[in-house]
């Protein structure tokens, strides 16, 4: 499988598994995503985008402790 180009203008933020080549969550927003960070321990997630707000998101952790 190949992933698509991760630079886009589409609405949405991937969550990628590089060692498996696979997406592992995809988030859809109101506008397009510019920046996006995932904290230290892998918990939350930062988005800024093309608007004034930041989004700060929880992730949901798996029974093996990944996104």
């Amino acid at each position: 499988m190949t992933i698509d180009d991760p630079r886009n203008n589409d609405k949405s933020v991937r969550i990628y598994h590089l060692a498996q080549d696979r997406i592992l969550q995809e988030l859809t927003l109101d506008v397009s995503a510019n920046h996006a960070s995932i904290s230290p321990n892998g918990r939350h997630l930062v988005i800024i985008g093309d608007s004034p707000n930041c989004s700060i998101l929880a992730l949901a952790l798996g029974p093996s402790g990944v996104v």
